[in-house]
């Protein structure tokens, strides 16, 4: 099974870029930069309820939308919440798909940071617009893009004075994508250590969950940001572990799902099956290690409808 907090693939970026990128990556996973609490800012829209309209920053206090010279973390919901060093991360991202010589109709999960397919395809092609959640913390920024038949999620650190470093990963046609297994999946997740530490994730939910809540492992919890059919979050100053887990609660503040973090949709611990019979989460094993039976469907719970 992949490492939950391995560094994004290399293999998907030009070859010149490969070795450097890849020592900077490891080099921020195993010496991240500490930063001391600073106070919370909220940036929100003049109508409060609409939710996709907020934008939520955590560092020095300044202007609305201006970036804190100092550490902070931003979840922004769509393109149109962006900041300026978010720009720049969603160009470069753009860029780097660009690079990607084929984008297949049988593609399947490129990179180990997320959820679906298995490796080996490319993914699609997408556009600003196509960006649902971008999170950023300090100089790194992990995005996700939907598209009608597909996702695609990219890791990039912009330092200035040096190149570029990330990886993608994504599926370009998914045979999933109109279903969940169970309420909630994720399909961004990176960290700032090996183990855990501060984490950054981002995915889908069911029309159901109207909050959802990372509980870290260590007493504390995020909140994620919830619009259209996705969610994204940001924790601050966590030592978020692998009993880390995602609890999702419906319009009555009533708790409707709670799974492990480190679970990908191929290790949750119940199959989920679609309307027509076919289990959308199907166990995955490698070529070398022993088939199970496969679950019957009988014994799988209903998959949930996802929208957006």
């Amino acid at each position: 099974m992949t490492e939950l907090f391995d560094p994004p693939p290399e293999r998907d970026l030009p070859a010149r870029q490969v070795t450097r990128m890849r020592a900077e990556l490891l080099n921020t996973i195993s010496r991240p930069q500490r930063r001391p609490t600073r106070l919370r800012v909220a940036v929100v829209a003049a109508t409060a309820v609409v939710a996709v309209s907020a934008v939520l920053l955590v560092g020095r206090p300044g202007l609305p939308g201006a970036e804190p010279s100092g550490g902070f973390e931003l979840v922004a919901m769509g393109p149109t919440e962006l900041s300026p060093t978010l720009h720049k991360s969603v160009e470069q991202c753009l860029d780097w798909n660009a690079q990607e010589p084929l984008h297949t109709e049988n593609s399947a999960e490129g990179g180990g940071a997320s959820e679906g397919g298995a490796p080996g395809a490319s993914w699609p092609a997408v556009t600003e617009d196509d960006l649902a959640v971008a999170a950023q913390r300090d100089d790194t920024a992990a995005l996700l893009f939907l598209t009608e038949a597909g996702y695609l999620t990219c890791d990039v650190r912009l330092r200035a004075g040096r190149a570029p470093s990330g990886g993608l990963g994504g599926v370009a046609h998914w045979p999933q994508r109109d279903w969940l297994p169970g309420p909630v999946q994720w399909l961004s997740l990176s960290s700032t250590e090996a183990d855990g530490g501060d984490v950054a994730v981002s995915g889908r939910i069911s029309a159901r969950v109207h909050r959802l809540v990372l509980e870290h492992g260590d007493g504390g919890s995020t909140t994620a940001r919830l619009a259209s059919g996705v969610f994204g979050l940001v924790t601050k100053g966590a030592e978020v572990n692998r009993n880390a887990e995602l609890v999702s609660y419906d319009a009555d503040r009533n708790e409707i799902d709670r799974r492990l973090l480190v679970h990908g949709v191929w290790e949750l611990e119940h199959c989920y099956v679609d309307p027509s019979g076919q289990i959308i989460n199907p166990p995955v094993v490698g070529e070398d290690e022993p088939h199970p039976e496969p679950p019957l469907v009988a014994d799988c719970r209903p998959a949930e409808r996802w929208t957006r």
